[in-house]
């Protein structure tokens, strides 16, 4: 059971992880797309 429960929180931290990331690529693409080149 403990397992599974480390599973879960771990899934859950990549989905929160994802999410974030998404939003800083949607606001670099709206705001400056220079950056994106750079990096």
């Amino acid at each position: 059971d403990t397992e599974l429960n480390e599973k879960r929180t771990k899934l859950q931290v990549y989905e929160k992880v994802e999410q974030e990331l998404d939003e800083v690529v949607m606001q670099a693409a709206q705001g400056n797309k220079h950056t994106l080149i750079i990096e």
